[in-house]
This record gives C-alpha cells, structure tokens and sequence, in this order.
C-alpha cells in the first residue's frame, strides 16, 4: 500500500470534514476526525489485516454519514477524495484476504 498517498488521503478528508462541521454537528465530526486519526495511527503501527480493519471502520462510520436524512454529501471537487479513499481501503481488503488463503 503506498502509504504516502494514504497520508494524503486521510489529510485532505479530515480539512473536508473539518470545513463541513457547521453542517454535520460538532459531535458527529468529532468522532470521524476520531476515526481519521485511528487511520492514521493503525498506519504508521499496522499493515495488512490490521490497517484494513482500521480503514474499513472509518470508511464505514464516513458512508454511515452519507445515508439519506444525514448531512454528510461531498461536491464534485471532494468526491474524488473518498472515492480513492473507498478504493484503497477495498484493495488493502482484498489484498489482506488474498493473504489469508494462502495459509
């Protein structure tokens, strides 16, 4: 996983976030700034398994605050960062269960 993308990633997520708190509530972005440096941190300390894990539960707290009734929605010029956000944490997934039958 190129890590220094994730990096990127994860910082250009948390300043959306961060720009969108009026919207969403000081309580709900504080727990995904939360889950943002839980990524953060599980990078720099974890790979395989445990850094998918860690991604895949920021990714879900993020898509759980895009349902309908929720006030999350990113614009065009935000989309592309979830969405490589979404792709990375599906490949490291896969690669990290890719792994697992190998045993």
């Amino acid at each position: 996983m190129d890590k220094e993308h994730l990096t990127q990633l994860l910082g250009q997520l948390s300043q959306i976030l961060a720009a969108k708190e009026t919207l969403l509530g000081s309580e709900l972005t504080v727990q995904l700034q939360e889950r943002i440096a839980a990524a953060q941190s599980a990078m720099t300390n974890k790979d395989g398994l445990a850094l998918g894990t860690s991604l895949a539960n920021l990714v879900q707290a993020i898509s759980a605050a895009c349902l309908p009734g929720r006030n999350l929605t990113f614009t065009d010029q935000e989309r592309p960062v979830w969405e490589a956000l979404k792709d990375l944490t599906r490949k490291e997934r896969d690669d990290s269960l890719r792994g697992l039958h190998l045993f």
